[in-house]
């Protein structure tokens, strides 16, 4: 940054006025490549895992016309693939994720998680679903089936001040400020680990993306954004 952009931004902040942070864009993937070529797996067709499989399909698309269809017709295991992070002390990582209608499910599920930090996970509450972060804190806004969502986490290392705080269609759902997480985080999964035999269905997975210093921007969960200019989000639009 150089000295000019921080005055002004000083003056701002003295000011009152707010001020955007400075977001670096890391990865960005909507799966229009038709393939897994962004990621740590397959490079084409099916992503097979532990009983699992994993597709770039046009049944459901958040934006464009593909996303990660990840489904698990055999009892336990996983449909996940990552994508490396350069010993991060501090991220923010987003997509959006879609139930289908014929999901069930007992235990809890990890549908985003990254490695050396926090997780979140899917978890029946009085017969709706909740997000629950790796600590057992658990979200207050139900998730609905057969509906595009957009999921965030921010995680920042620390011990016994470590971050995280994870958004669901732009809401905080869940912060935690008091964590031990012992960083550096070096990669970010997309997919479901952890599953059990209590668990079918399909989860849909789409526009993926990984920043520093600051959110990146969640537009409404209903609102399809066929050619997202993912890369110039800073704030919610």
């Amino acid at each position: 940054m150089s000295l000019r952009h921080f005055l002004v931004i000083l003056v701002l902040a003295l000011s009152g006025q707010a001020v955007l942070a400075q977001v670096t864009p890391l990865f960005q993937d909507d799966f229009e490549t038709q393939d897994f070529s962004a990621w740590s797996g397959s490079a084409s067709g099916p992503l097979t895992l532990n009983g699992g499989a994993g597709i770039v399909t046009t049944t459901q698309a958040h934006s464009g016309l593909y996303s990660f269809a990840a489904t698990l017709p055999a009892p336990g295991g996983y449909v996940k693939t990552s994508t490396p992070l350069n010993n991060l002390t501090e991220v923010y990582y987003q997509y959006y994720f879609y139930v289908n209608s014929g999901w069930t499910q007992t235990n809890s599920v990890v549908i985003m998680s990254i490695t050396g930090g926090g997780q979140v996970q899917l978890r029946i509450s009085g017969g709706s679903l909740y997000l629950v972060d790796g600590n057992g804190v658990q979200g207050t806004h139900a998730i609905s089936k057969g509906a595009w969502h957009s999921l965030q986490i921010h995680n920042k290392t620390g011990s016994g001040n470590g971050i995280e705080t994870v958004w669901l269609d732009g809401v905080q759902d869940i912060n935690s400020t008091t964590l031990t997480l012992a960083g550096p985080f070096t990669a970010a999964y997309i997919g479901f680990d952890n599953a059990d035999e209590t668990m079918t269905g399909t989860i849909y997975f789409d526009d993926a993306q990984i920043a520093t210093g600051g959110a990146l921007g969640t537009p409404a969960a209903n609102i399809t954004v066929r050619y997202p200019n993912t890369n110039a989000r800073t704030a919610i639009p």
